[in-house]
C-alpha cells in the first residue's frame, strides 16, 4: 500500500502519518524496537484511514471555470501545536448565477521540534497559505478576479496589517515575505468552527468522505459575499514580538527647542527656522556623543595606567574635530611618503638578468628590509580618492601620482640623449633595458633583452623586439632604459 497525493487533496490523513514519525523520532526508540502502546495504537487508526481514502472520489474537472461569470480563489489556514495546513478553493459563479466551489490544492506541515508559540505557527501557516496561492496563479491559465486569505488567528492579522518594521525578525521577515505578494486587504477573519483548514491540523475527521467540508468547501462560499464571517472588533494583547524602543524624554524637551509658531507671520520662514533648528540639534547630539566616547576613553586610559593622567596632566586639549583632522593629516602624508621612498629604494643597484632561473638584484629595500619588497601591487585609484575620510586611499593616491611622475619625468634622464647619426649610443642586440610604462601598476620594472632592432630609413633605431618573461614586446626606444650592453653585460653603459 502506498499514497501518491502531490496536490494534498487527502492531506487531513497524510499529515497524521508525519506526526507520528515526529513523535516516535521524539521518544528515541530503536529502528527494531517495536513501538509503545500510544504510537502503535496511532498507526492502527491511521492504517483504517487510509483504506477509508479509497472510498473517496474527488471531481478531475473544475466545476464551470470555463465558462465562469466572475472567479474568485480562497485560501484559508490553520495552525495547532502539532501541525499547520494551508487549502485553496476556487469559487465560481456562471453565467446563470450560480455558485460553485472545487478544491485546488492542500498542504500540511508537522510543527518544528522546537516548541514555538502558537501565533507563530499561525504566521507560518499564513505563509504557506501565500506560497501556495502564489504556485496556483501561476500554474493555471485562468487568473483569479479576486482573492482572500482567511485566518482565525486575530494576532497575525494585527500583524500583517501593521507591517514588518513594528516586530523583531521571525515575524517581520514573514510579515514581509506575506505583503510582497498579498495585500492586506485581502486578508479576513474566520471563526475556528468554518475554519476547513482545521481539519488538517488535529486528529482526522471522523465523517471523512467525499461530502466533507475538507472537498466542498465552507458552506459560507456558497452563499452572497454579505453572508460571510465579518470580523469583531476586540483588543490584542501584546505578544512580546514588538520591538523594544527606548526614549529619555527627548521629545518633551524636543518641542521646548522648536520656535513658537504665533511669532511667526509666514509659513515660509516657520519651517525654515524649524529645519535650522533641527538641524541644530542633530549636529549637537553627534557632537555631545563623540565628546562622551572620547572621555570614556581618556577615563578607561586613566584607571587602566596611573602614569597615563600625569603624562598627560596640562595638555593642550584640542576640539574632537580638530584632533581628528590632524590624526588624518600625519596619516596621509605619512603613509604617501612611505609609498614614494619604497618606489625609490625598489630601483636595483646590480646587474638585472632576464633568465628566470637567476636570483633577483639588490635594491635599497634589501639592506633596509633585510630582501625583496614584500608589499603587493596596489589597486586602481584616481583623483576621486582623495578624501579626508578615505585616509588609506588618499595615500595610495598620493603615491600613484609620485609615481607617475617617476616614469615621465626622472625615468626617461637615464637613458642617453643622443644627437643624430651618432653610432656611440645605438641599442645593440643583447642590450638589457627597462620598460619605462606609465600604465602598469606602481613600483613594476618591466625588464628584457634586445632581440630585434628595427632601423629607420635614416638608419636611427626607433623601434626594437624585446623579449621579456612574459613574452616579446616591441617598443619604441624612448621608452627604453638601457642597463647593460649585449657585448659586456656586467659593464653599466657610460652616459
Amino acid at each position: 500500500m502506498s499514497i501518491f497525493d502531490p496536490l494534498g487533496i487527502a492531506t487531513p490523513v497524510t499529515i497524521q502519518a508525519k506526526r507520528i514519525i515526529q513523535d516516535t523520532w521524539r521518544s528515541g526508540i530503536d529502528w527494531d524496537t517495536p513501538l509503545e502502546a500510544p504510537e502503535a495504537d496511532a498507526w492502527s487508526r491511521w492504517l483504517e484511514d487510509v483504506r477509508r481514502l479509497a472510498k473517496i472520489k474527488v471531481p478531475r474537472c473544475y466545476m464551470k471555470l470555463s465558462h465562469a461569470r466572475g472567479i474568485q480563489l480562497h485560501t484559508f489556514v490553520d495552525a495547532s501545536s502539532t501541525a499547520y495546513a494551508a487549502v485553496t478553493y476556487w469559487r465560481v459563479e456562471d453565467e446563470d448565477g450560480n455558485i460553485h466551489v472545487s478544491l485546488i490544492i492542500g498542504k500540511g506541515k508537522v510543527a518544528p521540534l522546537k516548541v514555538i508559540s502558537i501565533p507563530r505557527l499561525e504566521l507560518q501557516a499564513a505563509v504557506l497559505g501565500c506560497r501556495l496561492t502564489q504556485t496556483v496563479v501561476d500554474e493555471h491559465q485562468f487568473k483569479p478576479t479576486s482573492r482572500y486569505y482567511w485566518t482565525d488567528s486575530r494576532t497575525v492579522l494585527t500583524w500583517i496589517r501593521n507591517g514588518p518594521r513594528v516586530y523583531k525578525p521571525f515575524v517581520a521577515h514573514r510579515v514581509a515575505e506575506i505583503a510582497e505578494h498579498t495585500k492586506t486587504k485581502e486578508w479576513r477573519w474566520i471563526p475556528t468552527k468554518m475554519n476547513v483548514a482545521d481539519d488538517a491540523t488535529r486528529d482526522v475527521p471522523h465523517d471523512f468522505d467525499s461530502n466533507h467540508r475538507w472537498y466542498r468547501g465552507p458552506d459560507f462560499l456558497y452563499m452572497s459575499e454579505e453572508n460571510w464571517p465579518q470580523e469583531e472588533v476586540t483588543d490584542v494583547n501584546v505578544t512580546d514580538e514588538e520591538r523594544v524602543h527606548l526614549t529619555t524624554g527627548v521629545g518633551a524637551r524636543l518641542k521646548e527647542a522648536l520656535p513658537v509658531v504665533t511669532r511667526f507671520s509666514s509659513w515660509i520662514r516657520l519651517m525654515r527656522t524649524t529645519a535650522r533648528v533641527l538641524q541644530f540639534i542633530d549636529r549637537l547630539r553627534t557632537r555631545t556623543q563623540r565628546c562622551a566616547a572620547l572621555r570614556k576613553r581618556t577615563r578607561k586610559n586613566a584607571d587602566a595606567d596611573p602614569t597615563w593622567r600625569k603624562n598627560n596632566t596640562g595638555r593642550r586639549q584640542y576640539p574632537v574635530h580638530q584632533v581628528e583632522i590632524h590624526t588624518a593629516e600625519r596619516t596621509v602624508h605619512g603613509r604617501s611618503m612611505g609609498a614614494s621612498e619604497h618606489t625609490l629604494n625598489s630601483r636595483p643597484l646590480t646587474h638585472v638578468s632576464t633568465a628566470p632561473e637567476d636570483e633577483n638584484p639588490l635594491t635599497p629595500n634589501h639592506f633596509l628590509l633585510g630582501g625583496p619588497s614584500r608589499v603587493p601591487l596596489p589597486g586602481a585609484f584616481t583623483d576621486t580618492d582623495i578624501d579626508g575620510r578615505k585616509i588609506w586611499r588618499t595615500s595610495q593616491r598620493l603615491a600613484d601620482m609620485f609615481w607617475s611622475r617617476w616614469i615621465k619625468e626622472y625615468l626617461p634622464d637615464l637613458q642617453h640623449r643622443r644627437t643624430p647619426r651618432a653610432t656611440n649610443g645605438a641599442l645593440q642586440l643583447g642590450d638589457l633595458v627597462f620598460i619605462a610604462d606609465g600604465t602598469l601598476p606602481r613600483n613594476t620594472w618591466p625588464r628584457g633583452i634586445i632581440v630585434a632592432t628595427y632601423p629607420g630609413p635614416d638608419g636611427e633605431i626607433r623601434a626594437v623586439d624585446v623579449r621579456t618573461n612574459r613574452g616579446v614586446l616591441r617598443r619604441p626606444t624612448k621608452k627604453l632604459v638601457i642597463i647593460a650592453t649585449g657585448g659586456n653585460e656586467t659593464t653599466k653603459r657610460e652616459p
